[in-house]
């Protein structure tokens, strides 16, 4: 497990690790000896600046020939949909994405569905409308800062 101390929502997290990254990072660890972030930005206590992270999956999909838009967020739609269709239970997926609410992971069994079904992403904002649930309330947008 990997502890994530400033995700989506400012919400800390323990998410699992599969062999391969953890060596990944063991390696990277034993080359950069980060004390502070594991992954630090232009100083040694700052995090990345989002648009770099944005700039750089961009990159990484445009080299890996992906022609949809891609964005960080949908990373985090990705490794839900990929835990449903390992048949990670939903309260699981729930907990480890930090939701609030339950039904917030709902939208993805029903986005998983649309994409086995050849549907767009759209499809599930379109959903998403239909029933009245805001992006805020989804997870899909940044909380408002109080």
């Amino acid at each position: 497990m990997i502890r994530i101390a400033c995700g989506k929502g400012r919400k800390e997290r323990l998410v699992p690790l599969s062999p391969r990254l953890l060596k990944e990072l063991r390696i990277y660890w034993k080359q950069y000896r980060p004390t502070d972030l594991l992954f630090p930005g232009k100083s040694k206590n700052k995090t990345y600046a989002d648009t770099t992270i944005q700039k750089a999956i961009k990159v990484a999909a445009i080299k890996a020939g992906i022609k949809k838009r891609v964005y960080p967020h949908v990373l985090r739609h990705s490794y839900a949909t990929g835990l449903l269709e390992a048949g990670v239970d939903l309260l699981t997926i729930s907990k480890q994405l930090g939701h609030a609410s339950f039904v917030t992971t709902m939208i993805y069994p029903c986005a998983a569905r649309m994409s086995w079904a050849g549907e767009s992403s759209s499809a599930a904002t379109a959903m998403r409308s239909r029933r009245g649930t805001t992006p805020a309330e989804t997870g899909t947008a940044p909380a408002s800062q109080s």
